[in-house]
């Protein structure tokens, strides 16, 4: 109980660092939508190309995903993210992401190949659909262990296990809670586009600006609470916690 007090209490401290830090970066929010942009001309520009497109384009989708995870790095280590930052950020993690990325294809094609066999048994799809739940909810901090851990690039997936396996209820909370608060932003549009309704509705405009501060607020918030759990038992947590109460 007295763990549940303090994580609770913990949970709304770091919600308004998070917000500080966001307020203070709040352009930031709009490099989903330069990234959005960036992807969706170089996926027009080579399609043409269908298998060096394809490699060209996951290149940029890495360097994107290099670009957001450094700027998040920065705002965290309570930084203002300027243009040079934004400029230099599509380099950092780069190799590091696109490691990671071919590995995840790798283990998905090996895995397509046993799928094609469940899925001819009986609860074949159901089978399928839980391992993909399951491989989600694993590597769910997979962002924070590229860059707030030394971990190999082979080594962040059994890092991001244990670290799930370690502190779940922890980490799953906040986390479903901005997940449902995004779905309902973006009407279920995950991919950052604007639909028809967007284009011509206040409303629409608004949740959809809303839904970027929000992704950059949870980014934030998820890099702020690994660095405080990752490596850390409940019982040395518990311990950490009651010197940050007395604070």
């Amino acid at each position: 109980m007295e763990l549940f007090k303090l994580m609770t209490k913990y949970y709304i401290d770091t919600a308004k660092r998070a917000l500080k830090f966001s307020i203070k970066n709040w352009p930031v929010m709009f490099a989903l939508v330069i990234y959005s942009v960036i992807l969706a001309l170089g996926g027009i520009l080579l399609s043409k190309l269908p298998f060096l497109g394809g490699l060209v384009l996951a290149i940029i989708a890495a360097a994107c995903t290099s670009s957001y995870l450094y700027l998040i790095e920065n705002i965290i280590n309570n930084r203002i993210a300027d243009t040079n930052d934004f400029k230099n950020s599509f380099t950092p993690y780069l190799g590091r992401v696109m490691n990671i990325t071919f590995y995840i294809w790798i283990a998905s094609l090996l895995y397509g190949l046993i799928a094609d066999v469940i899925i001819k048994t009986p609860y074949g799809n159901i089978i399928n659909t839980a391992v993909l739940i399951l491989v989600v909810i694993l590597l769910n901090p997979l962002p924070e262990m590229i860059y707030q851990t030394n971990n190999s690039e082979t080594g962040v997936f059994p890092a991001s296990f244990n670290f799930m396996k370690e502190n779940f209820i922890e980490w799953a909370v906040p986390n479903l809670l901005f997940n449902l608060a995004i779905y309902y932003l973006f009407g279920g549009n995950i991919g950052l586009s604007f639909s028809l309704s967007m284009k011509f509705s206040a409303v629409g405009i608004i949740k959809f600006l809303l839904g970027l501060f929000v992704v950059l607020f949870m980014m934030v918030y998820r890099g702020i609470l690994f660095r405080f759990l990752n490596g850390s038992t409940r019982r040395s947590r518990l311990f950490k916690l009651r010197m940050l109460s007395f604070k």
